[in-house]
């Protein structure tokens, strides 16, 4: 029976992710599996993934942020295709040419199963790592969907870094992060296991030695487990836009209504002599960047909905009630950004 393992690296800029991935291919650390390592700079360039980190986490070039949303969109149907491969489920290997994808998956020649011309052994067990920072938790969502699809074990292993090593180690890298970008992404940075979906999670010290971390892949590796089914109040909510035939285009209006609705609510509550116009900015920028993240795709309903572990008594519109504690709970991690507006 093919057995696939898909783990993803997060952490900031300069934690070590790269070097552990290095690491766990290279030495004997890890030898019951086949690892394969997925950089999100490989696939799109070191510099054009900076910039769109940039723009993404500054709330700056809109544009670039879309753009950048797209390629991430685009890396996750190429590790579907991965995970297809391995599974049996498709046969060819030559697989889609995107970017340095493909490059950086065959050159690690740990895997005999990629390598090899038409033949997959797929009897050997393999271990799928998404190194990327990955610093929101909407970035690693569509893998533990992805995971979930597929029956596959999903788990995440957090990187914790001090801002002042990781800007250490960044500038002894050939490829810079500017250390404004490190330090406004620690501020936004989402550490794995707040959300009700985030089970197998080991968050590790960066600063310990690399046996210890390795260490740490191990103690993840004999806890992750197949995700379990969606929550009650998402099947119930899927179920229920199935049977009204709800396009992605309406539920998408809702949401902005609900969203609107969110915004005016905020205003309302305002003290006196607190800077309205800012505020209002920076609640407006989210309502949009929301919006522009469900168009992209790089969010999804079932996301929103499934960030709510658990609804009132008596909840009849699961998706509003849904919707209204996504944006508080990032408006509040958002509200010391300026506007950009």
């Amino acid at each position: 029976m093919e057995d696939v393992t898909l783990i993803t690296f997060s952490g900031l800029p300069g934690s070590g992710k790269s070097s552990v991935c290095r690491y766990l291919v290279e030495s004997s650390a890890l030898p019951s599996y086949h690892i394969l390592v997925v950089r999100f700079d490989d696939f799109i360039g070191e510099e054009d993934a900076q910039v769109g980190d940039k723009a993404l986490v500054y709330g700056q070039n809109a544009e670039t942020a879309v753009s950048w949303r797209e390629k991430r969109l685009e890396l996750l149907s190429a590790v579907e295709w991965l995970v297809q491969v391995l599974l049996g489920e498709v046969t060819s290997v030559t697989g889609p040419s995107l970017g340095g994808f493909l490059a950086s998956v065959k050159h690690q020649s740990l895997c005999p199963c990629i390598l090899s011309d038409g033949v997959i052994d797929r009897s050997c067990k393999h271990i799928i790592i998404l190194d990327d920072n990955m610093y929101y938790s909407s970035m690693r969502y569509p893998y533990f969907t992805l995971a979930r699809r597929f029956s596959l074990r999903f788990g995440q292993l957090h990187l914790q870094c001090p801002v002042e090593v990781a800007v250490e180690r960044n500038s002894l890298r050939q490829s810079l992060v500017t250390q404004e970008t490190i330090e406004h992404m620690s501020s936004k940075l989402e550490v794995p296991g707040a959300k009700p979906w985030e089970t197998s999670c080991v968050v590790c010290d960066a600063t310990r030695g690399l046996s210890e971390i390795v260490d740490a892949v191990k103690e993840l590796l004999a806890a992750v487990t197949v995700p379990t089914p969606p929550l009650d109040h998402v099947a119930i909510l899927l179920k229920k836009m199935e049977s009204q035939v709800i396009t992605r285009a309406n539920v998408q209006h809702q949401i902005d209504q609900v969203l609107r609705k969110c915004v005016s609510a905020a205003m309302k509550e305002l003290q006196v002599g607190e800077d309205r116009q800012r505020l209002a900015g920076v609640l407006n920028d989210r309502r949009r960047t929301i919006l522009t993240s469900l168009k992209t795709g790089s969010l999804s309903v079932n996301q929103i909905v499934e960030d709510v572990a658990d609804l009132p008594a008596g909840c009849d519109d699961v998706l509003s009630y849904c919707v209204t504690q996504y944006f508080h709970q990032h408006s509040h991690a958002h509200h010391s950004t300026p506007s950009q507006s």
